[in-house]
């Protein structure tokens, strides 16, 4: 958690690009370096604020799901420069080393999970009593709001990961115990997100606690489950995205079989839970043994793993050169893409 830390000093980090101390100095002095601090900060409002306002939906062209239709307010989150940022930034950090068509990134992927939280809501169906058995579509079970709430934490699920992903991640947890959920918390509740999020009554903070399955309420942990289970609509994308990008077809599973067969229910507790029908259990076979054999030949081939680990150590003595603060960590690598992580560790 991030909420012990000075989102405002991460926040001046990740405009300006400067070191912890030297904003705290140019704060106490209030002296010239101030004043181009707050120059920076005017211009970076200024230029935030030129767009306009999308008023009507897009269909954006996926190669993985076809036409997706996104609403005025998603179109807003998507056009902040903090999303902006993944569409530098490899879903598979390296692997385009040895597999040269790897190189789509966490941008498509983030659209294409909401995509799939979309489709969750028209065709899930729950059951508030199993005695009754009776089912009804899991739209009727969300109201508006927690529709826009799934869409929206779908859609910024990954919005913290850092350059090359998980391959610097490690780096980052070596070095500050940090991942690519806190720096995702930091965006979310001190960014343009939180300012666009507000726009349109969505409750930043209720993103947050949807992905760190930090929630009591039942609606909002039902979410968490869609997003964060063995069998998650998060999963489900990267696996079909990365077998189309890849080559690698041992990726591929009866995704729509899986989904179809997705019910909610109620258990003894009170909590709403995912469940899925008996006749499905092949299906759910099919994406388990995929993702272990994209493990084996994709995320864990040698070549790739041998550059994740350069990188990282590369990274991680960078780090400890610089003697990163953990506000320095979230505020500088949250504006960083890949091609700027290459240029920071060449300096």
């Amino acid at each position: 958690m991030v909420d012990d830390l000075d989102v405002e000093t991460i926040k001046l980090i990740r405009l300006t690009g400067l070191r912890e101390a030297e904003i705290d100095s140019a704060r106490k002095k209030q002296d010239e370096s101030w004043n181009k601090i707050q120059k920076v900060i005017d211009e970076h409002n200024r230029f935030t604020s030129m767009g306009e306002k999308h008023t009507r939906q897009k269909a954006i062209q996926d190669p993985v799901h076809g036409a997706i239709l996104l609403e005025p307010w998603e179109l807003d989150i998507i056009s902040t420069w903090e999303m902006l940022r993944l569409q530098y930034v490899r879903q598979l950090g390296p692997a385009h080393i040895v597999y040269p068509g790897a190189t789509h990134t966490r941008f498509e992927h983030c659209i294409g999970t909401n995509f799939l939280a979309q489709k969750s809501i028209r065709v899930v169906n729950y059951c508030d009593d199993l005695d009754t058995a009776c089912f009804d579509p899991l739209s009727h079970l969300l109201d508006d709001y927690h529709r826009k709430l799934f869409r929206a934490t779908a859609l910024l699920h990954d919005i913290g990961h850092t350059p090359f992903s998980h391959t610097f991640e490690y780096a980052l947890e070596s070095w500050m115990n940090l991942d690519h959920l806190d720096l995702g918390e930091s965006l979310i509740l001190k960014s343009n997100i939180t300012d666009v999020l507000s726009q349109h009554d969505i409750d930043p903070r209720d993103v947050v606690n949807v992905l760190r399955r930090s929630t009591k309420d039942p609606i909002k942990s039902l979410l968490s489950e869609f997003l964060d289970h063995p069998l998650d609509i998060d999963k489900t994308d990267y696996l079909i995205r990365d077998a189309h990008f890849s080559g690698v077809q041992l990726g591929i599973f009866p995704a729509e079989r899986v989904m179809l067969t997705n019910r909610v229910v109620k258990n003894r507790e009170g909590k709403y839970i995912r469940a899925f029908m008996l006749k499905a259990i092949h299906s759910l076979e099919a994406l388990i043994l995929s993702r272990n054999w994209m493990f084996s030949d994709l995320y864990l081939h040698h070549a790739v793993k041998l550059a994740e680990a350069l990188i990282s150590k590369a990274t991680y003595f960078r780090m400890r050169e610089e003697d990163l603060s953990r506000n320095e960590c979230i505020g500088l690598f949250t504006r960083m893409t890949d091609g700027d992580l290459f240029r920071w560790l060449e300096d």
